[in-house]
């Protein structure tokens, strides 16, 4: 079971801890580096996701800080009448790419910031300091905190 605790792990360099820190008696403790891919994303939402943001979960917890944005027009490939491939490009529309940096917590079965699951595949609602929007998780990278620094 996850308990909270006060008690915050020491700072992994280059990490930022922007909440408290859940403990498991079997949990490891690291950094945790995941992106987020956010489909159908218009102008304005892509121009207000920022490097340094805090990003929040739906329940309002903070579950990393933006440490990359890329974003690109939306294509979608498709076939002509002849049966030729073709990409048709959505003008307006983009798919954004958040890398998003933590502290957390391995487990056998999880990894989790802040009690919240980050797997690959998981649909993650969030908001940032000036946008919400809704991405799919579609990489994840756990470093193992070995308390030397």
């Amino acid at each position: 079971a996850l308990v909270a605790t006060t008690n915050r792990p020491r700072p992994v360099r280059g990490v930022p801890v922007c909440f408290s820190v859940y403990h498991t008696s079997d949990g490891t403790n690291g950094s945790v580096s995941y992106t987020l891919t956010v489909d159908n994303a218009e102008e304005y939402l892509v121009n207000s996701l920022k490097e340094g943001y805090d990003v929040y979960s739906e329940n309002g917890v903070c579950i990393g800080k933006i440490s990359s944005v890329s974003s690109e027009i939306k294509t979608e490939k498709t076939k002509d009448a002849n049966g030729k491939n073709d990409n048709v490009e959505y003008s307006g529309l983009y798919t954004a790419t958040l890398t998003i940096d933590a502290s957390a917590l391995s487990s056998e079965k999880n990894i989790t910031v802040n009690g919240e699951k980050i797997s690959v595949g998981t649909v993650l609602p969030f908001t940032t300091n000036a946008a919400a929007a809704k991405g799919v998780c579609t990489a994840v990278s756990f470093e193992y905190f070995d308390g030397e620094e």
